[in-house]
C-alpha cells in the first residue's frame, strides 16, 4: 500500500503549520464526534425499530429505509474523507437500478459487502469521534494556554495572577507553546491519517493497482 506522509513530506519539519489541510483535518477530528453520535442513535433506533415490527411486515420497510440512509451517509464519510484528509478512496459499489424494483434492490444491497462495511464504519465513528474529540481539545487547550501566558501574565499583573508568577517564565511557556502546537499538528494529522486509512478500507471499493493512498 502506497501511503505517502501526511504533512512535511519533504519541506521540514514545521511545514505542518503552513498545510491547510492541516486544519482541515482538526475540523474533521472535531466534527466526528457528534456526527458519529447521530449515526449511532439513528441507526440504531431505525435498526432496532425495523426489526421490532417485521412481524406486521412494515419492519422491512423500515429496514430498507434505514439501509438506504446509511449507505448515504457512507457516501457523504467517503466524500467528506477525500475533500478533508486527503485520501483517495475509490467508488464504492453503485447502486441497483430504480427499474429492478423495491424487493430485488433491497437483496442486492442485502448482498453487497459494502452494505456492511459501511454499517460497521459509521458504528466505529462514535468511539472514534469521542476519542478525536478529547484528544484534539486536550492538545488544542495545552497548547493555547501556552502560547497566550505572555498576555496571562500582562493581565494577571493587573488583577494580582499568580500565573504566570515573572514575565520570563510566561515568554518560555510561549515558546514551548509554539513546540508543542507543531507537535500536536503532527499528532492530530496522524490520528485522521490512520482514520482516513481504515475509511478507504471500509467505505472504498476496488482499488486499481498503484493507485495512491494520500492525495498529494
Amino acid at each position: 500500500m502506497n501511503v505517502r506522509a501526511y504533512a512535511g513530506r519533504s519541506d521540514g519539519f514545521f511545514s505542518v503549520v503552513a498545510d491547510s489541510r492541516s486544519y482541515w483535518r482538526i475540523l474533521y477530528l472535531l466534527l466526528s464526534y457528534p456526527l458519529g453520535l447521530f449515526y449511532f442513535v439513528f441507526l440504531l433506533t431505525g435498526i432496532l425499530l425495523g426489526c421490532g415490527l417485521l412481524i406486521i411486515g412494515i419492519g422491512i420497510v423500515i429496514l430498507a429505509l434505514t439501509m438506504t440512509a446509511w449507505r448515504k451517509f457512507a457516501a457523504f464519510e467517503r466524500e467528506l474523507a477525500v475533500r478533508w484528509l486527503g485520501i483517495a478512496i475509490p467508488p464504492a459499489s453503485p447502486e441497483p437500478a430504480p427499474a429492478a424494483g423495491f424487493w430485488r434492490r433491497f437483496k442486492t444491497r442485502l448482498a453487497d459487502p459494502a452494505t456492511w462495511k459501511s454499517l460497521a464504519f459509521l458504528f466505529a465513528k462514535f468511539p472514534f469521534g469521542i476519542f478525536a474529540f478529547v484528544i484534539t481539545v486536550i492538545l488544542t487547550s495545552f497548547t493555547l494556554a501556552l502560547l497566550t501566558a505572555p498576555l496571562t501574565y500582562r493581565l494577571g499583573s493587573i488583577h494580582t495572577s499568580t500565573w504566570p508568577p515573572t514575565a520570563e517564565f510566561a515568554l518560555l511557556c510561549s515558546v514551548l507553546g509554539a513546540g508543542l502546537g507543531v507537535v500536536s499538528l503532527h499528532i492530530l494529522n496522524g490520528v485522521a491519517l490512520v482514520w482516513g486509512v481504515f475509511a478507504r478500507w471500509m467505505l472504498g471499493g476496488v482499488q486499481k493497482p498503484g493507485r495512491p493512498v494520500v492525495i498529494p
